[in-house]
């Protein structure tokens, strides 16, 4: 599973810059971060307030301190307690925190002496406290492979590498997907496997891009679905696979995920999309 959301880091950071930051300036800078909240919080405020709802009424251990973790974006250290329903979301802090600085880094050249020194220390703390806070499941090397691959995944978009020939791609995908695999069965230290991500994943993506059976797989209806309803696919999964699942059995289980796509559906249409697209027409119209 990690591999997966290791992937996610690189593909992030890939997609913010091709459709948003590629020709970012100073004065599209606010409009950047209030289109990222639009996208975001909404979906992420609904499925907080059902755990909420929940927790008081007793079906799950959540309160009104564990709702307002997430909002942070410190999920990724060990400063604030989202529990188990909000705790996926460090992926996310880390996301939101480059979407924070990484912007103004690019305009590194235009800005003053004072906004860089500001620039520097808020990107030194915002890299600092998960390595000095470190939640156990993501360790310290775990940080710096993050950033690794949101900024490698920047500059693979900004250097065009999705459409740039790559000689023996099949080969590079099988052997990248096989050095992954190998890696994680064969117990290497936590620290190699870092360095084996950041050096595997990027190629795996890349090349898997001009691999015809993935193409294949990836465009498949049931897929581009999946793809489409990910954000509240993976910020919903949670409440689905609580402490609560053991309680009814395993083959009752299995009956909640058809459930769980469908309220992922729901978000995606009447939050994500809806709501989204209104907020984005309001940002729009005042020409943030």
């Amino acid at each position: 599973a990690r591999p997966g959301v290791y992937i996610f880091f690189f593909v992030s950071g890939f997609a913010i810059y091709r459709f948003a930051l590629s020709d970012i300036s100073l004065l599209k800078i606010p409009r950047f971060y209030l289109r990222r909240c639009a996208r975001l919080m909404p979906a992420l405020i609904l499925y907080l307030s059902v755990c909420l709802a929940l927790g008081w009424a007793g079906y799950i251990d959540y309160s009104i301190f564990n709702f307002f973790a997430p909002m942070t974006y410190l999920t990724n250290t060990v400063l604030v307690n989202p529990t188990r329903y909000g705790g996926h979301t460090w992926s996310l802090s880390f996301e939101e925190q480059y979407y924070l600085i990484f912007p103004l880094l690019l305009l590194w050249a235009k800005l003053d002496l004072a906004k860089k020194c500001a620039l520097l220390f808020a990107s030194i703390v915002l890299i600092a406290l998960p390595v000095v806070f470190t939640i156990p499941w993501v360790g310290k090397t775990g940080v710096f492979a993050v950033w690794f691959l949101l900024l490698a995944g920047a500059f693979a978009a900004k250097a065009e590498l999705d459409i740039k020939p790559m000689p023996y791609a099949n080969f590079m995908f099988l052997f990248a997907l096989a050095l992954l695999v190998y890696s994680r069965a064969e117990g290497i230290p936590e620290f190699a496997l870092r360095v084996i991500d950041g050096i595997v994943l990027p190629v795996l993506i890349l090349s898997g891009l001009k691999f015809r059976p993935v193409n294949y797989v990836v465009s498949a209806k049931p897929m581009v679905f999946i793809g489409g309803i990910s954000y509240s696919l993976y910020l919903w999964q949670q409440l689905f696979t609580g402490p609560w699942i053991r309680d009814i059995g395993l083959s009752h289980a299995a009956m909640l995920f058809p459930a769980l796509i469908c309220i992922s559906w729901v978000s995606k249409i009447a939050i994500e999309d809806r709501l989204k697209n209104f907020l984005y027409s309001k940002i729009d119209q005042n020409r943030y």
